[in-house]
């Protein structure tokens, strides 16, 4: 039954008569009707809506027709690895916080220590030493993903993490989301190994830039309807930044974006075919191994960038 039959249920003139009894409870006084089928409501069946109030069938009615997409909103509730990759980030930038000259661009002790670096010499307590994941210091792939230069830097890609995590992790879950952030993080970190391996890399850009390419994927996907977000354009937008400004990590940026948009197609691709969750997920881990050897190759073994 419609919403426009059940309205037609009410014979006309029925509004003049007021009080009413409840649809539901016909011995309680209804003070209002819903805004969608015009039904006498009482305070216990009022549902608030953007516009009035709503009848339990009318919510019920409206539930049935979003997109599963949205739907997994309610289902896994809040993005919390959304949030809990932000707070990490937003730790280490207070963090920064204590090195002289971060606001404007300087990476300080913290960068130094903990950037992306295939290989290359740092200064050490005024002593220039090798340091870098050729060097066995492998946990750089990862903790440089949380560095950034600068209160401008960590703002754009905090944001981006947010529009996009907000979407991504109720659709995916969190345990396939977080694993999503990790292969777009690892690609992101092995395309700037390639293109720049002796350059100190910070910043979650590789990986949020993943985050996107699966959104752009979802959406066309029909995850989540008919719904289109202007992701497309900010992709485009970005990658022409990357390449037209100096000091942008053009491989973290490309590398992440192949890395989640794929991830996010393999996802999507084995739900359409209602085949076992575990299998794209397995197909993604073993992604994010290989691209983590990729990394401890790149470090070692690639010595001139790509450009």
């Amino acid at each position: 039954m419609t919403i426009d039959d059940r309205a037609a249920e009410w014979p006309e003139g029925a509004g003049e008569r007021w009080p009413a009894g409840c649809y539901r409870h016909p011995g309680r006084e209804a003070g209002i009707r819903c805004q969608r089928c015009g039904r006498p409501i009482c305070p216990e069946c009022m549902a608030a809506a953007p516009v009035g109030f709503h009848c339990p069938e009318c919510v019920r009615a409206a539930a049935a027709t979003v997109p599963a997409g949205f739907r997994a909103l309610s289902q896994f509730g809040r993005p919390y690895v959304t949030y809990a990759l932000i707070a990490a980030n937003a730790a280490v930038a207070l963090a920064g916080l204590t090195e002289p000259g971060w606001t404007q661009g300087n990476l300080g002790a913290i960068g130094r220590e903990g950037a992306l670096l295939g290989g290359g010499r740092i200064l050490r307590d005024g002593v220039p030493v090798l340091a870098g994941v050729s060097q066995g210091e492998w946990y750089r792939i990862f903790t440089g993903a949380f560095i950034h230069a600068g209160p401008l830097h960590i703002f754009f890609n905090m944001v981006l993490l947010w529009q996009t995590g907000s979407l991504l992790e109720p659709a995916l879950g969190r345990p396939r989301f977080a694993l999503l952030y990790l292969v777009s993080l690892l690609g992101g970190a092995f395309g700037a190994l390639l293109m720049a391996p002796n350059t100190l890399t910070v910043g979650a850009s590789g990986a949020v830039f993943g985050l996107m390419g699966a959104l752009f994927v979802a959406e066309r996907k029909g995850v989540f309807g008919g719904y289109r977000s202007s992701v497309g354009f900010l992709i485009v937008i970005n990658l022409v930044l990357s390449f037209a400004i100096p000091g942008i990590s053009i491989g973290g940026h490309v590398g992440g974006l192949i890395a989640g948009a794929a991830a996010g197609f393999v996802f999507h691709e084995f739900d359409g075919r209602k085949l076992p969750k575990l299998v794209p997920v397995g197909l993604v881990a073993a992604a994010c191994w290989m691209l983590f050897a990729g990394c401890l190759w790149a470090a070692t073994f690639w010595r001139d960038p790509l450009f």
